[in-house]
């Protein structure tokens, strides 16, 4: 689940089975059509349970597709409801990742890196296992004043910024196109005491979160990195 992007002026042509996760998939697709995923091998840190990596598994000519997330669960449910011939999820942390050393051409991190406790071994982390001119694609949310500070960490690195771009509006009309089926969700879901909580972590309009999108206390980007 990640909160979604939506440009109308853009057109995505997607599966019958794919749209009732349209704006998911195209924040998954903001950063992937960017880069030729061609014969890659690529790892998403923070997959989650599975959805958007399943998609890339599945529609993208990529060599290797590994998930990594530190919730056994939500592998454990990745493994069992995905199954695609390259495609493999396993428990890691985004902090110190079991992988070798220049073992990936594509990093994907995709609305995960806010709740990390330290950021710096993470992009460190990222550049110890992306090959040379390897690409990290990056979007997440953070407070407004945190992104300089983020900046600075980024700037550290042998990391090229190919593209960045301030996608809080695109997130937010999501959020919009989204809500009646993200509130259905949480009232089928979730036990009726949870359901305030879990409307504000979907992001439902008027709630906490929606609002601070609105008010620009939270700030959405994206990045195309290149690795020099």
């Amino acid at each position: 689940m990640n909160f979604g992007y939506h440009d109308p002026d853009e057109v995505h042509l997607l599966q019958a089975s794919d749209e009732k996760n349209r704006y998911a998939i195209q924040l998954y697709k903001h950063l992937i059509d960017f880069v030729d995923l061609g014969k890659k091998d690529i790892v998403e840190v923070g997959s989650g349970r599975g959805g958007g990596l399943a998609y890339v598994a599945r529609n993208y000519d990529a060599n290797k597709v590994s998930g990594i997330d530190l919730d056994k669960g939500a592998v454990a449910f990745s493994n069992s409801h995905y199954k695609v011939d390259n495609l493999s999820f396993s428990t890691g942390d985004a902090q110190n990742l079991p992988l070798a050393d220049d073992s990936c051409d594509i990093l994907l991190n995709v609305e995960s890196s806010h709740r990390y406790p330290q950021m710096e071994r993470f992009i460190n982390e990222v550049t110890r296992v992306l090959r040379k001119d390897g690409h990290f694609l990056y979007t997440d949310f953070l407070f407004a004043n945190e992104w300089d500070g983020t900046d600075e960490l980024f700037r550290k690195y042998d990391l090229k910024i190919l593209r960045t771009k301030d996608i809080t509006p695109w997130v937010t009309k999501a959020l919009e196109m989204n809500d009646k089926q993200n509130r259905a969700i949480v009232e089928k879901l979730a036990p009726k005491f949870l359901q305030k909580v879990m409307m504000n972590f979907a992001g439902v309009i008027d709630s906490e979160t929606y609002n601070n999108f609105i008010n620009r206390k939270y700030v959405y980007r994206s990045y195309v990195f290149q690795k020099y």
